[in-house]
């Protein structure tokens, strides 16, 4: 029998059980681990999409103002966006 002491409570368990614990708790860490790897794809994901929609915006900027023959010194203000 193993006593396993948590947060100040103490639960006495035999080793099959100690075991099947401790299975879980790799289970649920290499879960975690995955978890943690799809969080950071998906931050990564993100800011690549950030970065296209700031160059599609800029580039519609630029045609709207040569469509509008905005000139070149009123222009900046508008691609600072």
């Amino acid at each position: 029998m193993y006593v396993v002491c948590s947060s100040c409570h103490v639960v006495v368990v035999g080793r099959q059980e100690a075991s099947e614990v401790a299975e879980s708790f790799e289970r649920y860490k290499e879960e975690m681990a995955d978890v943690a790897e799809s969080i950071e794809i998906a931050t990564l994901d993100r800011e690549m999409a950030e970065e296209k929609v700031g160059c599609c915006l800029r580039f519609s900027v630029v045609l709207f103002c040569n469509v509008h023959r905005v000139p070149r010194k009123r222009r900046l203000p508008l691609l600072m966006v």
